[in-house]
Protein backbone atom coordinates (compact mmCIF):
# COMPACT_ATOMS: atom_id res chain seq x y z
CA UNK A 1 0.00 0.00 0.00
CA UNK A 2 1.03 3.42 -0.36
CA UNK A 3 2.93 4.35 2.47
CA UNK A 4 0.89 7.39 3.22
CA UNK A 5 0.30 7.49 7.34
CA UNK A 6 -3.52 8.36 8.52
CA UNK A 7 -3.27 9.55 11.97
CA UNK A 8 -4.82 7.37 13.99
CA UNK A 9 -5.39 9.74 17.19
CA UNK A 10 -6.33 13.47 17.83
CA UNK A 11 -7.62 15.37 14.90
CA UNK A 12 -6.06 14.13 11.54
CA UNK A 13 -8.57 15.56 9.24
CA UNK A 14 -9.35 18.77 10.56
CA UNK A 15 -12.88 20.40 9.23
CA UNK A 16 -14.45 23.91 9.63
CA UNK A 17 -18.11 22.14 10.03
CA UNK A 18 -19.57 24.97 7.13
CA UNK A 19 -21.89 22.49 5.56
CA UNK A 20 -24.70 20.38 6.59
CA UNK A 21 -22.52 17.26 5.74
CA UNK A 22 -20.35 18.04 8.72
CA UNK A 23 -21.43 15.43 10.49
CA UNK A 24 -20.92 12.30 8.00
CA UNK A 25 -17.33 14.47 8.17
CA UNK A 26 -17.00 13.76 11.88
CA UNK A 27 -17.74 10.25 11.50
CA UNK A 28 -15.51 9.50 8.87
CA UNK A 29 -12.12 10.94 9.88
CA UNK A 30 -13.09 9.51 13.50
CA UNK A 31 -13.31 6.12 11.98
CA UNK A 32 -11.48 5.84 8.66
CA UNK A 33 -7.88 6.25 10.24
CA UNK A 34 -8.86 2.94 12.25
CA UNK A 35 -9.89 1.14 9.30
CA UNK A 36 -7.16 1.62 6.85
CA UNK A 37 -4.63 1.18 10.15
CA UNK A 38 -6.52 -2.77 10.71
CA UNK A 39 -6.72 -3.09 7.12
CA UNK A 40 -2.55 -2.54 6.49
CA UNK A 41 -2.09 -4.56 9.62
CA UNK A 42 -3.74 -7.26 8.42
CA UNK A 43 -2.18 -7.30 4.98
CA UNK A 44 0.85 -8.31 7.03
CA UNK A 45 -0.56 -11.70 8.52
CA UNK A 46 -1.40 -15.03 6.64
CA UNK A 47 -4.66 -15.05 9.06
CA UNK A 48 -8.22 -15.19 8.88
CA UNK A 49 -9.80 -12.85 12.11
CA UNK A 50 -12.98 -14.24 13.12
CA UNK A 51 -14.84 -12.37 15.67
CA UNK A 52 -17.35 -13.64 18.51
CA UNK A 53 -19.51 -10.42 18.78
CA UNK A 54 -22.47 -9.94 20.86
CA UNK A 55 -24.49 -8.24 23.67
CA UNK A 56 -23.70 -8.32 27.45
CA UNK A 57 -24.53 -12.56 28.96
CA UNK A 58 -25.55 -14.19 25.24
CA UNK A 59 -22.52 -16.23 26.15
CA UNK A 60 -19.19 -15.59 23.83
CA UNK A 61 -17.00 -16.94 25.89
CA UNK A 62 -19.17 -20.12 26.39
CA UNK A 63 -19.44 -20.72 22.45
CA UNK A 64 -15.78 -19.84 21.66
CA UNK A 65 -14.92 -22.65 24.29
CA UNK A 66 -17.17 -25.25 23.12
CA UNK A 67 -15.27 -24.91 19.79
CA UNK A 68 -12.14 -24.93 21.14
CA UNK A 69 -13.05 -28.23 23.25
CA UNK A 70 -11.50 -26.38 26.39
CA UNK A 71 -11.57 -22.89 28.47
CA UNK A 72 -9.30 -20.27 26.79
CA UNK A 73 -11.76 -17.89 27.72
CA UNK A 74 -13.17 -17.47 31.50
CA UNK A 75 -16.82 -18.30 31.26
CA UNK A 76 -20.06 -17.69 33.94
CA UNK A 77 -23.22 -16.61 35.33
CA UNK A 78 -21.53 -13.08 36.03
CA UNK A 79 -21.69 -10.55 33.77
CA UNK A 80 -20.22 -9.20 31.87
CA UNK A 81 -17.10 -12.00 32.36
CA UNK A 82 -14.61 -10.77 29.58
CA UNK A 83 -13.23 -7.51 30.94
CA UNK A 84 -10.69 -7.55 28.32
CA UNK A 85 -10.75 -9.27 24.40
CA UNK A 86 -8.84 -12.66 24.50
CA UNK A 87 -7.53 -14.04 21.12
CA UNK A 88 -6.82 -17.69 20.07
CA UNK A 89 -3.94 -17.93 17.79
CA UNK A 90 -1.24 -20.38 16.81
CA UNK A 91 2.33 -19.99 18.84
CA UNK A 92 3.92 -18.73 15.60
CA UNK A 93 1.76 -15.94 14.43
CA UNK A 94 3.13 -13.07 16.08
CA UNK A 95 0.05 -11.16 15.85
CA UNK A 96 1.41 -8.10 18.63
CA UNK A 97 3.66 -6.81 16.08
CA UNK A 98 2.78 -3.55 15.23
CA UNK A 99 -0.32 -3.84 16.27
CA UNK A 100 -3.05 -1.37 14.82
CA UNK A 101 -4.17 0.83 17.98
CA UNK A 102 -1.97 2.94 20.26
CA UNK A 103 -2.98 2.82 23.40
CA UNK A 104 -3.80 -0.93 23.51
CA UNK A 105 -1.78 -3.48 25.40
CA UNK A 106 -1.00 -7.01 23.88
CA UNK A 107 0.37 -9.48 25.86
CA UNK A 108 0.98 -13.62 25.61
CA UNK A 109 -0.39 -16.06 27.27
CA UNK A 110 1.54 -20.02 26.26
CA UNK A 111 -0.80 -23.10 27.32
CA UNK A 112 -3.71 -23.56 29.61
CA UNK A 113 -5.72 -22.46 32.14
CA UNK A 114 -8.49 -24.16 34.37
CA UNK A 115 -10.49 -21.87 34.14
CA UNK A 116 -9.56 -19.60 30.80
CA UNK A 117 -8.53 -16.74 30.67
CA UNK A 118 -10.35 -13.28 31.53
CA UNK A 119 -8.51 -10.79 30.04
CA UNK A 120 -7.92 -6.98 31.28
CA UNK A 121 -9.43 -4.04 30.75
CA UNK A 122 -7.38 -2.52 27.20
CA UNK A 123 -5.30 -5.11 27.00
CA UNK A 124 -5.47 -8.03 24.14
CA UNK A 125 -4.76 -11.03 26.05
CA UNK A 126 -3.15 -13.61 23.03
CA UNK A 127 -3.30 -17.32 24.01
CA UNK A 128 -1.53 -19.34 21.75
CA UNK A 129 -1.88 -23.15 20.56
CA UNK A 130 -0.21 -25.56 18.86
CA UNK A 131 -3.63 -26.79 16.12
CA UNK A 132 -2.03 -26.70 12.81
CA UNK A 133 -5.52 -27.16 11.34
CA UNK A 134 -6.04 -23.89 12.76
CA UNK A 135 -2.62 -21.88 11.70
CA UNK A 136 -4.66 -19.64 9.94
CA UNK A 137 -7.25 -18.31 12.12
CA UNK A 138 -7.19 -15.82 14.73
CA UNK A 139 -10.37 -16.46 17.01
CA UNK A 140 -11.52 -13.79 19.05
CA UNK A 141 -13.60 -13.39 22.45
CA UNK A 142 -14.59 -9.79 22.47
CA UNK A 143 -15.97 -7.50 25.23
CA UNK A 144 -20.02 -6.69 25.16
CA UNK A 145 -20.75 -4.13 22.21
CA UNK A 146 -22.98 -2.71 24.90
CA UNK A 147 -20.87 -2.61 27.81
CA UNK A 148 -21.69 0.41 30.47
CA UNK A 149 -17.79 0.66 29.89
CA UNK A 150 -17.08 3.09 27.17
CA UNK A 151 -13.25 1.36 26.77
CA UNK A 152 -15.17 -2.12 26.32
CA UNK A 153 -17.32 -0.75 23.58
CA UNK A 154 -14.20 0.90 21.88
CA UNK A 155 -12.20 -2.25 22.27
CA UNK A 156 -15.24 -3.87 20.29
CA UNK A 157 -15.66 -1.50 17.90
CA UNK A 158 -11.34 -2.01 17.17
CA UNK A 159 -11.51 -5.96 16.96
CA UNK A 160 -14.96 -5.47 14.73
CA UNK A 161 -12.40 -3.78 12.13
CA UNK A 162 -9.89 -6.76 12.39
CA UNK A 163 -13.14 -9.03 11.51
CA UNK A 164 -12.86 -11.25 8.70
CA UNK A 165 -15.94 -12.65 9.39
CA UNK A 166 -18.09 -12.69 12.47
CA UNK A 167 -20.10 -15.27 14.54
CA UNK A 168 -22.54 -12.85 16.14
CA UNK A 169 -24.07 -14.27 19.54
CA UNK A 170 -27.69 -13.18 20.75
CA UNK A 171 -30.13 -14.91 22.78
CA UNK A 172 -34.66 -14.56 23.10
CA UNK A 173 -33.58 -11.60 25.02
CA UNK A 174 -31.32 -9.66 23.64
CA UNK A 175 -31.81 -10.25 19.63
CA UNK A 176 -33.92 -7.02 19.43
CA UNK A 177 -31.30 -4.27 21.42
CA UNK A 178 -30.47 -1.42 19.68
CA UNK A 179 -26.87 -1.58 20.24
CA UNK A 180 -26.41 -5.08 19.10
CA UNK A 181 -29.02 -4.83 16.26
CA UNK A 182 -26.72 -1.80 15.08
CA UNK A 183 -23.66 -4.35 14.75
CA UNK A 184 -25.62 -7.57 12.70
CA UNK A 185 -26.72 -4.86 10.04
CA UNK A 186 -23.15 -3.86 9.00
CA UNK A 187 -22.26 -6.88 9.27
CA UNK A 188 -24.63 -7.66 6.68
CA UNK A 189 -24.34 -4.34 4.84
CA UNK A 190 -20.15 -5.08 4.92
CA UNK A 191 -20.70 -8.45 3.35
CA UNK A 192 -18.59 -10.26 6.05
CA UNK A 193 -18.97 -13.88 6.27
CA UNK A 194 -20.94 -14.75 9.27
CA UNK A 195 -23.43 -17.25 11.14
CA UNK A 196 -25.73 -16.05 14.05
CA UNK A 197 -25.67 -18.32 16.94
CA UNK A 198 -29.19 -17.88 18.91
CA UNK A 199 -27.81 -19.05 22.33
CA UNK A 200 -29.56 -20.10 25.39
CA UNK A 201 -33.07 -20.73 23.25
CA UNK A 202 -35.76 -22.44 24.72
CA UNK A 203 -39.24 -23.94 23.21
CA UNK A 204 -40.27 -20.42 22.93
CA UNK A 205 -38.03 -19.89 20.16
CA UNK A 206 -38.66 -22.57 17.16
CA UNK A 207 -36.33 -22.80 14.20
CA UNK A 208 -38.51 -21.44 11.67
CA UNK A 209 -39.14 -18.53 13.77
CA UNK A 210 -35.40 -17.92 13.94
CA UNK A 211 -34.72 -18.51 10.29
CA UNK A 212 -37.31 -16.02 9.45
CA UNK A 213 -35.72 -13.71 11.97
CA UNK A 214 -32.21 -13.27 10.70
CA UNK A 215 -32.99 -14.48 7.15
CA UNK A 216 -30.90 -14.67 4.78
CA UNK A 217 -27.86 -15.50 7.28
CA UNK A 218 -27.49 -19.01 8.76
CA UNK A 219 -28.84 -19.38 12.25
CA UNK A 220 -28.07 -22.00 14.47
CA UNK A 221 -30.61 -22.78 18.03
CA UNK A 222 -28.17 -23.88 21.17
CA UNK A 223 -30.17 -24.40 24.02
CA UNK A 224 -29.26 -23.46 27.61
CA UNK A 225 -26.88 -25.94 29.44
CA UNK A 226 -26.69 -26.35 32.79
CA UNK A 227 -24.21 -27.11 34.11
CA UNK A 228 -22.31 -25.14 31.42
CA UNK A 229 -19.04 -26.94 30.02
CA UNK A 230 -17.17 -26.52 26.56
CA UNK A 231 -17.26 -30.81 26.80
CA UNK A 232 -21.09 -30.76 27.33
CA UNK A 233 -22.37 -27.62 25.05
CA UNK A 234 -19.90 -28.88 22.65
CA UNK A 235 -21.97 -32.61 22.27
CA UNK A 236 -25.51 -30.92 21.26
CA UNK A 237 -26.69 -31.75 18.05
CA UNK A 238 -27.13 -28.09 17.22
CA UNK A 239 -23.82 -26.97 18.29
CA UNK A 240 -22.49 -29.63 15.93
CA UNK A 241 -23.62 -28.34 13.69
CA UNK A 242 -22.54 -24.71 13.70
CA UNK A 243 -19.11 -26.73 14.37
CA UNK A 244 -19.67 -28.21 10.59
CA UNK A 245 -20.78 -24.71 9.21
CA UNK A 246 -17.77 -22.95 10.98
CA UNK A 247 -15.23 -25.30 9.37
CA UNK A 248 -16.88 -25.38 6.01
CA UNK A 249 -16.98 -21.51 5.91
CA UNK A 250 -13.68 -20.56 7.86
CA UNK A 251 -11.61 -23.81 7.38
CA UNK A 252 -7.85 -24.21 5.55
CA UNK A 253 -9.49 -24.93 2.68
CA UNK A 254 -11.64 -21.99 2.29
CA UNK A 255 -9.14 -19.70 3.49
CA UNK A 256 -7.30 -18.85 0.30
CA UNK A 257 -10.58 -17.73 -1.21
CA UNK A 258 -11.99 -16.37 1.41
CA UNK A 259 -9.05 -14.29 2.21
CA UNK A 260 -8.88 -12.64 -1.11
CA UNK A 261 -12.39 -12.01 -1.18
CA UNK A 262 -12.53 -10.09 2.07
CA UNK A 263 -9.22 -8.02 1.11
CA UNK A 264 -11.38 -6.91 -1.85
CA UNK A 265 -14.13 -5.55 -0.83
CA UNK A 266 -12.30 -4.43 2.45
CA UNK A 267 -10.26 -2.08 0.16
CA UNK A 268 -13.65 -1.60 -2.42
CA UNK A 269 -15.37 -0.44 0.95
CA UNK A 270 -12.34 1.65 1.95
CA UNK A 271 -11.67 3.51 -0.99
CA UNK A 272 -15.71 4.49 -1.57
CA UNK A 273 -15.18 5.81 2.33
CA UNK A 274 -12.00 7.99 1.70
CA UNK A 275 -13.48 8.87 -2.15
CA UNK A 276 -16.53 10.66 -0.17
CA UNK A 277 -14.45 11.97 2.42
CA UNK A 278 -12.07 14.00 0.15
CA UNK A 279 -15.09 15.12 -1.69
CA UNK A 280 -16.85 16.42 1.40
CA UNK A 281 -13.83 18.36 2.14
CA UNK A 282 -13.81 19.59 -1.58
CA UNK A 283 -16.90 20.88 -0.32
CA UNK A 284 -16.09 22.37 2.68
CA UNK A 285 -13.20 24.42 0.81
CA UNK A 286 -16.01 25.84 -1.37
CA UNK A 287 -17.76 26.83 1.34
CA UNK A 288 -14.76 28.22 3.15
CA UNK A 289 -14.06 30.66 0.06
CA UNK A 290 -17.41 32.06 0.13
CA UNK A 291 -17.31 32.65 4.02
CA UNK A 292 -13.75 34.36 3.72
CA UNK A 293 -15.78 36.94 0.71
CA UNK A 294 -18.87 37.26 3.10
CA UNK A 295 -15.92 38.01 5.95
CA UNK A 296 -14.21 41.08 3.73
CA UNK A 297 -17.94 42.06 2.88
CA UNK A 298 -19.00 42.56 6.20
CA UNK A 299 -15.18 44.10 7.57
CA UNK A 300 -15.15 46.38 4.13
CA UNK A 301 -18.95 47.94 5.08
CA UNK A 302 -17.82 48.05 8.83
CA UNK A 303 -14.77 50.01 8.44
CA UNK A 304 -16.08 52.28 5.46
CA UNK A 305 -19.01 53.25 7.56
CA UNK A 306 -16.89 54.03 10.80
CA UNK A 307 -14.69 56.18 8.10
CA UNK A 308 -18.05 57.82 6.91
CA UNK A 309 -18.82 58.49 10.64
CA UNK A 310 -15.48 60.06 11.38
CA UNK A 311 -15.62 62.20 7.93
CA UNK A 312 -18.48 64.07 9.47
CA UNK A 313 -19.98 63.24 12.64
CA UNK A 314 -20.00 66.51 14.70
CA UNK A 315 -21.36 68.53 12.64
CA UNK A 316 -21.41 72.50 13.07
CA UNK A 317 -21.13 71.87 16.57
CA UNK A 318 -17.32 70.97 15.33
CA UNK A 319 -16.91 72.98 13.13
CA UNK A 320 -17.79 75.89 15.71
CA UNK A 321 -15.13 74.44 17.73
CA UNK A 322 -12.70 74.51 15.32
CA UNK A 323 -13.69 77.72 14.58
CA UNK A 324 -12.91 78.72 18.56
CA UNK A 325 -9.34 77.32 18.51
CA UNK A 326 -8.59 79.83 15.15
CA UNK A 327 -9.76 82.77 17.32
CA UNK A 328 -7.44 81.87 19.44
CA UNK A 329 -4.70 81.33 17.17
CA UNK A 330 -5.59 85.18 15.88
CA UNK A 331 -4.71 86.32 19.21
CA UNK A 332 -1.60 85.08 19.67
CA UNK A 333 -0.61 87.42 16.30
CA UNK A 334 -1.98 90.76 17.18
CA UNK A 335 0.58 93.68 17.50
CA UNK A 336 1.47 92.91 21.16
CA UNK A 337 2.31 89.61 20.30
CA UNK A 338 6.55 90.51 20.22
CA UNK A 339 6.13 91.95 23.69
CA UNK A 340 4.43 88.76 24.99
CA UNK A 341 6.66 86.34 23.43
CA UNK A 342 10.22 88.13 24.59
CA UNK A 343 8.26 88.30 27.99
CA UNK A 344 7.18 84.23 27.78
CA UNK A 345 10.99 83.81 26.58
CA UNK A 346 12.32 85.37 29.74
CA UNK A 347 9.95 83.77 32.23
CA UNK A 348 10.57 80.25 30.45
CA UNK A 349 14.10 80.56 29.97
CA UNK A 350 15.41 78.69 32.79
CA UNK A 351 13.25 76.05 32.93
CA UNK A 352 14.94 75.30 29.57
CA UNK A 353 18.75 75.85 30.79
CA UNK A 354 17.67 73.36 33.57
CA UNK A 355 16.16 70.99 30.93
CA UNK A 356 13.01 71.14 33.01
CA UNK A 357 10.96 72.00 29.91
CA UNK A 358 11.44 72.31 26.33
CA UNK A 359 10.07 72.61 22.95
CA UNK A 360 9.74 68.94 22.34
CA UNK A 361 7.74 68.63 25.83
CA UNK A 362 5.97 71.33 25.28
CA UNK A 363 4.44 69.60 21.69
CA UNK A 364 4.28 66.26 23.97
CA UNK A 365 1.78 68.16 26.31
CA UNK A 366 -0.47 69.89 23.09
CA UNK A 367 -0.75 66.50 21.78
CA UNK A 368 -1.91 65.04 25.20
CA UNK A 369 -4.26 67.76 25.07
CA UNK A 370 -5.73 67.26 22.18
CA UNK A 371 -5.82 63.53 22.12
CA UNK A 372 -7.66 63.80 25.58
CA UNK A 373 -10.63 65.76 24.40
CA UNK A 374 -10.57 63.36 21.71
CA UNK A 375 -13.60 60.08 21.70
CA UNK A 376 -12.19 57.00 20.34
CA UNK A 377 -15.42 54.87 21.32
CA UNK A 378 -17.23 54.95 17.63
CA UNK A 379 -14.01 52.90 16.53
CA UNK A 380 -14.90 50.25 19.34
CA UNK A 381 -17.99 50.17 18.77
CA UNK A 382 -17.63 49.44 15.04
CA UNK A 383 -14.88 46.75 16.15
CA UNK A 384 -16.97 45.31 18.34
CA UNK A 385 -19.79 45.74 15.61
CA UNK A 386 -17.84 43.79 13.12
CA UNK A 387 -17.17 40.86 15.87
CA UNK A 388 -21.01 40.64 16.37
CA UNK A 389 -21.63 40.41 12.99
CA UNK A 390 -19.33 37.53 11.98
CA UNK A 391 -20.72 35.44 14.98
CA UNK A 392 -24.15 35.98 13.77
CA UNK A 393 -23.35 35.62 10.18
CA UNK A 394 -20.66 33.44 9.86
CA UNK A 395 -20.32 30.87 12.63
CA UNK A 396 -21.95 27.48 12.09
CA UNK A 397 -25.51 26.92 13.42
CA UNK A 398 -23.74 23.42 15.16
CA UNK A 399 -22.56 24.36 17.96
CA UNK A 400 -20.64 21.39 17.45
CA UNK A 401 -18.77 22.21 14.26
CA UNK A 402 -15.38 22.93 15.11
CA UNK A 403 -15.43 26.59 13.72
CA UNK A 404 -18.24 27.02 16.40
CA UNK A 405 -15.59 26.91 18.91
CA UNK A 406 -12.87 28.23 16.98
CA UNK A 407 -14.59 31.36 16.77
CA UNK A 408 -14.92 31.72 20.37
CA UNK A 409 -11.64 30.79 21.85
CA UNK A 410 -9.85 33.72 23.91
CA UNK A 411 -7.90 36.05 21.74
CA UNK A 412 -9.57 35.84 18.80
CA UNK A 413 -11.79 38.71 19.07
CA UNK A 414 -10.33 41.59 20.14
CA UNK A 415 -10.72 43.20 23.86
CA UNK A 416 -11.69 46.92 24.15
CA UNK A 417 -8.30 47.32 26.03
CA UNK A 418 -6.81 46.27 22.65
CA UNK A 419 -8.41 47.85 20.34
CA UNK A 420 -7.52 50.77 22.23
CA UNK A 421 -3.92 50.56 22.68
CA UNK A 422 -3.62 50.12 19.15
CA UNK A 423 -5.58 53.62 18.58
CA UNK A 424 -3.65 55.35 20.74
CA UNK A 425 -0.16 53.88 19.37
CA UNK A 426 -1.87 54.60 15.57
CA UNK A 427 -1.87 58.14 17.20
CA UNK A 428 1.61 58.19 18.78
CA UNK A 429 3.07 57.27 15.14
CA UNK A 430 0.89 59.66 14.05
CA UNK A 431 2.18 62.47 16.92
CA UNK A 432 5.95 61.21 15.99
CA UNK A 433 5.64 61.57 11.77
CA UNK A 434 4.17 65.00 12.45
CA UNK A 435 7.18 66.09 14.58
CA UNK A 436 9.47 64.74 12.10
CA UNK A 437 7.53 66.41 9.10
CA UNK A 438 7.38 70.05 10.81
CA UNK A 439 11.26 69.86 11.57
CA UNK A 440 12.08 69.36 8.33
CA UNK A 441 9.97 72.02 6.98
CA UNK A 442 11.00 74.77 9.56
CA UNK A 443 14.56 74.14 8.73
CA UNK A 444 14.06 76.70 6.18
CA UNK A 445 12.29 79.54 7.59
CA UNK A 446 14.63 82.43 8.36
CA UNK A 447 14.62 82.89 12.42
CA UNK A 448 14.07 86.85 11.80
CA UNK A 449 10.98 86.67 9.63
CA UNK A 450 8.38 87.70 12.42
CA UNK A 451 5.19 87.59 10.14
CA UNK A 452 3.67 85.38 7.53
CA UNK A 453 3.33 81.74 7.38
CA UNK A 454 7.15 81.66 7.33
CA UNK A 455 6.55 81.78 11.74
CA UNK A 456 7.10 78.73 12.89
CA UNK A 457 5.08 78.97 15.65
CA UNK A 458 2.32 79.52 12.85
CA UNK A 459 2.91 76.64 10.81
CA UNK A 460 3.13 74.11 14.17
CA UNK A 461 0.00 75.57 14.74
CA UNK A 462 -1.37 74.58 11.46
CA UNK A 463 -0.26 71.20 12.05
CA UNK A 464 -1.76 71.13 15.46
CA UNK A 465 -5.35 71.93 14.02
CA UNK A 466 -4.72 69.07 11.77
CA UNK A 467 -4.35 66.43 13.88
CA UNK A 468 -7.03 67.49 15.78
CA UNK A 469 -9.40 67.24 13.04
CA UNK A 470 -7.77 63.85 11.68
CA UNK A 471 -8.16 62.06 14.98
CA UNK A 472 -11.27 63.98 16.16
CA UNK A 473 -13.37 63.61 12.95
CA UNK A 474 -15.36 66.06 10.94
CA UNK A 475 -12.53 65.32 8.16
CA UNK A 476 -14.70 66.76 5.44
CA UNK A 477 -13.99 70.44 7.30
CA UNK A 478 -9.97 70.05 6.57
CA UNK A 479 -9.69 72.43 3.54
CA UNK A 480 -12.28 74.89 4.99
CA UNK A 481 -11.15 75.12 8.47
CA UNK A 482 -7.57 75.03 7.30
CA UNK A 483 -7.94 77.60 4.95
CA UNK A 484 -9.70 79.88 7.59
CA UNK A 485 -6.55 79.18 9.94
CA UNK A 486 -4.10 79.83 7.52
CA UNK A 487 -5.72 83.06 5.23
CA UNK A 488 -4.62 86.04 7.49
CA UNK A 489 -0.80 85.15 7.03
CA UNK A 490 -1.00 84.20 3.67
CA UNK A 491 0.12 86.97 1.18
CA UNK A 492 -0.16 87.43 -2.63
CA UNK A 493 3.37 85.87 -2.74
CA UNK A 494 3.85 82.73 -4.56
CA UNK A 495 6.33 81.42 -2.02
CA UNK A 496 3.67 81.93 0.64
CA UNK A 497 1.07 79.82 -1.63
CA UNK A 498 3.70 77.25 -1.84
CA UNK A 499 4.12 76.70 1.42
CA UNK A 500 0.56 76.97 2.20
CA UNK A 501 0.04 73.66 -0.69
CA UNK A 502 3.15 72.30 1.46
CA UNK A 503 0.81 72.50 4.84
CA UNK A 504 -2.66 70.91 2.97
CA UNK A 505 -0.29 68.61 1.40
CA UNK A 506 0.91 67.67 4.98
CA UNK A 507 -2.90 67.56 6.27
CA UNK A 508 -3.69 65.18 3.35
CA UNK A 509 -1.35 62.77 4.05
CA UNK A 510 -1.75 62.64 7.94
CA UNK A 511 -5.67 62.10 7.33
CA UNK A 512 -4.59 59.03 4.87
CA UNK A 513 -2.18 57.83 7.46
CA UNK A 514 -4.59 57.76 10.47
CA UNK A 515 -7.41 55.90 8.53
CA UNK A 516 -4.66 53.32 7.35
CA UNK A 517 -3.87 52.56 10.89
CA UNK A 518 -8.01 52.24 11.45
CA UNK A 519 -8.29 50.10 8.60
CA UNK A 520 -5.40 47.96 10.00
CA UNK A 521 -7.23 47.50 12.98
CA UNK A 522 -10.18 45.89 11.51
CA UNK A 523 -7.64 44.08 9.05
CA UNK A 524 -5.89 42.58 11.86
CA UNK A 525 -9.42 41.44 13.57
CA UNK A 526 -10.71 39.94 9.88
CA UNK A 527 -7.15 38.09 10.28
CA UNK A 528 -7.90 36.44 12.95
CA UNK A 529 -11.38 35.02 12.37
CA UNK A 530 -9.50 33.71 8.77
CA UNK A 531 -6.82 32.12 10.89
CA UNK A 532 -9.91 30.34 12.66
CA UNK A 533 -10.68 28.95 10.03
CA UNK A 534 -7.83 28.29 7.89
CA UNK A 535 -6.48 26.21 10.72
CA UNK A 536 -9.76 23.29 10.54
CA UNK A 537 -8.23 22.38 7.14
CA UNK A 538 -5.62 19.46 6.19
CA UNK A 539 -2.50 20.63 4.92
CA UNK A 540 -1.64 20.40 0.99
CA UNK A 541 0.59 17.25 1.42
CA UNK A 542 -2.15 15.51 3.41
CA UNK A 543 -4.68 15.89 1.01
CA UNK A 544 -1.79 14.86 -1.66
CA UNK A 545 -0.83 11.62 0.37
CA UNK A 546 -5.01 11.14 0.82
CA UNK A 547 -5.02 11.07 -2.75
CA UNK A 548 -2.50 8.80 -3.16
CA UNK A 549 -3.85 6.48 -0.79
CA UNK A 550 -7.13 6.64 -2.75
CA UNK A 551 -5.52 5.75 -6.10
CA UNK A 552 -3.44 2.44 -4.05
CA UNK A 553 -7.01 1.09 -2.59
CA UNK A 554 -8.80 1.31 -6.44
CA UNK A 555 -5.72 -0.23 -8.25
Amino acid sequence: MNPFVFPVHGDPIPFPGLTETSGEIAGLRRSLPREIAAFRYKEGLPLLWVVFLGGTGTGKSTVLNALCGLEISEAGVERPKTEGPVVYVHEGIPVERDFPFPGVRVIRREGERENGFRGDPGTVTVVTHEREEWRHLALVDTPDVDSVEERNRSMAEDLFLLADGVVYLTSQEKYADEVPSRYFRRIREEGKPHAVVLNKADSRMTPGEAKRMFDPSPVFLVPPVHPSSPERLGGEPSFREFREDFSRRFGMEAFPVLRAEVGKKTRERLALRLSRLLELLRVEGTAAAAWKETLRTLCDGISEGLAGLLETRGGEERKLDLQREIRKSFSRYDLLRGPRKIIREILLFPLRVTGILSRERERRNEFREIRRKVDNSPIWNAVEEFQLAVLERLSPRDEKAPLFDALRQPGVSMAREEVEARVEAEQDQLASWLEETFRELSRGIPKTKEVGIYTTSVLWGAFLLSFEIVIGGGLSLLDAILGSFLAPYITKGSVELFVYREVRKVAIEMKRRYESGIRAIFEEQSARFERCLDGLFPGPETLAGLEDLLEDLRA
